[in-house]
């Protein structure tokens, strides 16, 4: 199945495909291919291959912005293992569409996005844990099962994007999947 972005990132940089992986192992997996790239590197033949150079640094950027990406990662491990696209299985968990609702009016008032998005980064904690879990025991009701957590996770972070305060200056933080505890995003 092709990822969401038409490539398959974790080729692109050489890394097999996982969804628990080291943003390290992602960086310095495009460091090295990037510095493989570079006119420097290629000497003379650079010349010639211009184009075809500019046209791989940018599947590489691609590839690591993909990676780096927890969700944009899960979908991409999820289509490669086979399991249902988000078009062909838009289900949800029962009665998560009323609590979203309920929660989206809540933020409606000022005093009470703050909670909000406590609320739903502690909800995408939990979809993120129940992502992790299912992938690494693809087995086809799993991957049925992911999907489903993966459409309400994307409905989470529309939700934490649509109560963002520009200014303020807290990062937002995600679980890290790998067992690092809290991170930046």
């Amino acid at each position: 199945m092709p990822s969401q972005s038409g490539i398959n990132a974790f080729g692109v940089l050489g890394i097999p495909p996982s969804f628990e992986i080291e943003p390290a192992r992602v960086e310095a997996a495009y460091l090295r291919r990037v510095a493989a790239t570079h006119p420097d590197a290629m000497g003379a033949a650079a010349l010639h291959s211009a184009p075809d150079a500019d046209a791989e640094t940018a599947a590489l950027n691609d590839a690591r912005t993909l990676l780096l990406d927890d969700e944009r990662r899960a979908n991409l491990v999820h289509d490669l293992l086979g399991g249902p696209s988000a078009e062909s299985d838009r289900s949800l968990p029962d009665g998560f569409l009323v609590e979203v609702m309920e929660v989206r009016e809540r933020a409606e008032d000022s005093a009470e996005v703050a909670a909000v998005r406590e609320w739903a980064r502690s909800r995408r904690s939990r979809h993120i844990d129940r992502v992790t879990a299912l992938l690494r025991d693809p087995t086809a009701e799993n991957l049925s099962d992911a999907r489903t957590e993966l459409n309400a996770w994307r409905y989470i972070e529309r939700l934490l994007a649509q109560t963002d305060d520009p200014t303020d200056t807290q990062p937002d933080t995600r679980t890290d999947t790998r067992g690092e505890g809290k991170r930046a995003v």
